[in-house]
């Protein structure tokens, strides 16, 4: 059975990517812009 993430769920998933430089995730830092579930 498939597992269904959401928008959210990925999202959140990105928070736990940092930039290496100043230690602050990719999200929180506005690199990610939009995130499409396909």
């Amino acid at each position: 059975m498939a597992v269904a993430f959401t928008k959210d769920d990925v999202l959140e998933g990105l928070k736990n990517v940092y930039d290496p430089e100043i230690g602050i995730n990719i999200v929180d830092l506005g690199l990610v812009y939009d995130a499409d579930i396909a």
